[in-house]
């Protein structure tokens, strides 16, 4: 996994990744779930999913949802 960016703001941090197809795999086993979904001018359509990982949160967006 490719991480983009980590806030570490409370109530937890976040760790903001790339798409990688074990995320899938995660939502197919309902490990991870999505949890916004929004529609961009510029990118279109875009949902966001979420897993927890050692007391972090970690998120991820796709484009055309």
């Amino acid at each position: 996994m490719t991480v983009l960016s980590v806030e570490m703001e409370p109530p937890r941090p976040t760790i903001r990744i790339l798409k990688h197809e074990s995320c899938v795999a995660m939502i197919k086993e309902e490990k991870a779930a999505y949890f916004g979904f929004d529609q961009d001018t510029y990118f279109g359509k875009y949902r966001q999913g979420q897993f927890q990982l050692n007391g972090c949160r970690v998120v991820w967006d796709e484009l055309d949802a």
